[in-house]
């Protein structure tokens, strides 16, 4: 099996940034800003949010934008890179869940851009710190709706509950943007509207 030396470099790069950010103690990783060197990633997310801001009034005041970093195949076709481009309006508030959390996070017409990718989750036990998380919360929390306080009462015990989202989304499947870049340097972009991932 030939492997092409793009997808070994993308690796070997990702392991040793990854390696690079862990925070003081070297046991937790930091999420971190970084900017979009592929233009046409940046361009098509453009245009993602100018249609989903147009047609969803949600959108408009909340919400942020997911990319999911893979080598998945087109239809058969091998690729260098594939992205896939979807909104998301979920909060962040379990600190535990270390898996929801982005590996790194941008900006693209004033909206935070959450960067995803299961090869390198899969291939490492990526935790982030605590720290690292709270910081992160501060920076998604305008995208997201307010959260408020709900009290209930079990058995005549009343307890709080903090931070419940009432109008928070949850959406599986919906608008989204692929993006292939195949090895021949061609380019597939696929907006198919429902399909899952």
């Amino acid at each position: 099996m030939l492997i092409n030396n793009r997808y070994i470099l993308f690796f070997v790069l990702s392991f040793s940034f990854c390696s690079h950010i862990y925070a003081q103690d070297n046991t937790y990783l930091k999420i971190q800003q970084t900017e979009i060197g592929d233009t046409l990633l940046k361009s098509q997310i453009e245009k993602y949010i100018q249609a989903q801001t147009f047609i969803d009034t949600t959108f408009k005041v909340r919400g942020y934008i997911e990319v999911f970093i893979s080598n998945k195949e087109y239809k058969g076709l091998k690729t260098q890179v594939s992205y896939r481009i979807i909104k998301d309006f979920l909060n962040f508030d379990d600190l535990n869940n270390d898996l929801r959390f982005p590996l790194f996070y941008s900006w693209v017409k004033n909206r935070i851009v959450l960067f995803y990718s299961d090869e390198i989750r899969n291939t490492l036990n990526l935790k982030y710190s605590t720290d690292s998380k709270r910081a992160f919360q501060k920076i998604i929390e305008p995208f997201l709706f307010p959260g408020e306080d709900v009290y209930l009462t079990i058995d005549g015990v009343t307890k709080k509950g903090t931070n419940f989202r009432p109008n928070e989304i949850f959406m599986f499947g919906g608008p989204s943007v692929r993006i292939y870049k195949l090895y021949d340097n061609s380019v597939i972009i696929d907006d198919t509207p429902t399909r899952l991932y």
